[in-house]
């Protein structure tokens, strides 16, 4: 589910780059 991405944003927060990636995630994800 779409939760998952956002857990991931919340883990790696602080960083930018990271947060991009999990956004494509989230995109990916649903």
């Amino acid at each position: 589910m779409t939760h998952v991405g956002i857990t991931h944003v919340d883990m790696t927060r602080g960083d930018e780059r990271p947060r991009i990636i999990s956004n494509i995630y989230y995109l990916t994800d649903f």
